[in-house]
């Protein structure tokens, strides 16, 4: 985010930040109810075969995303790592001390201006952002927009999606030339405007502030659902996601705080 380099600096503020209100407290409040309202249904008999090879999204079930049948939307991509336990018991047996490093996995989602997720992904912890993409990007749904940081930035990448209509609102890196080809243009584009206008004219004019969205919602999963990965093996990693993107848009589904600034 353009404004990360002032706050790590700690340099004053050059306007007092900014108090905000829930306007819809009692509504709110509602909500927050609704969410420890957990009823489970299981039926008699032998459970094995329900879970067995089952699939992660089962059309219509609650808790899924909306499904956009003609609307266009804008996706904001991220992704955070989770570890998922630790080499401990054999590791204290064998050196006398637990492990220091965890394992860990990592976690890509795509989010809507609304904090519904769309799409997540769980990838091994050497996938690179942009090679985890593609993943949160198939979602039921027409996207004229996409949001992400420099960490998500390729020439070829946004070239295509530029062509085919989508606008692709990532920054280049700050070292970015014009190459002036044919095959680059919204790459010179975004250079030159930046160079002209600057970094923070170019956040007010493409919205790239909705990015700060997706960072509030892998906070949220942290603090609320866990900073951990409950399973170990892989296949079961990537339905743990799936159940708390379920989770999250439950969750949204029942209400949010609507703020206001008071000064």
């Amino acid at each position: 985010m353009p404004y990360k380099a002032s706050l790590k600096s700690g340099a004053p503020r050059k306007r007092p930040k900014p108090t905000y209100r829930v306007a819809n407290a009692r509504a709110y409040n509602q909500s927050l109810k609704r969410r420890g309202q957990l009823s489970l249904y299981c039926p008699e008999g032998d459970l094995k075969a329900l879970f067995i090879n089952g699939r992660p999204y089962v059309p219509g079930v609650s808790g899924r995303a909306p499904t956009y049948t003609n609307a266009y939307i804008e996706l904001i991509v991220d992704s955070t790592g989770m570890n998922f336990g630790r080499a401990s018991e054999w590791h204290r047996q064998k050196y006398g001390r637990d492990a220091r490093r965890t394992p860990w996995s990592k976690v890509h989602l795509s989010i809507d201006p609304d904090m519904n997720i769309h799409a997540i992904a769980v990838t091994e912890d050497h996938v690179s952002d942009e090679a985890g993409l593609d993943a949160v990007l198939a979602v039921d749904a027409n996207v004229d927009c996409v949001i992400a940081d420099g960490a998500y930035y390729s020439i070829a990448q946004t070239e295509a999606w530029s062509s085919s209509g989508v606008l692709p609102v990532i920054p280049p890196p700050t070292n970015a030339v014009i190459h002036g080809q044919p095959t680059t243009r919204w790459h010179d584009h975004l250079v030159r405007y930046i160079k002209d206008k600057g970094i923070h004219a170019f956040r007010n004019k493409y919205g790239y502030g909705k990015r700060a969205r997706v960072e509030a919602q892998i906070s949220r999963i942290k603090r609320r659902i866990g900073p951990r990965l409950l399973t170990r093996r892989f296949e079961s990693q990537q339905r743990e996601g799936v159940i708390i993107a379920n989770l999250v848009n439950r969750w949204n589904s029942f209400g949010k705080a609507v703020c206001v600034k008071t000064a």
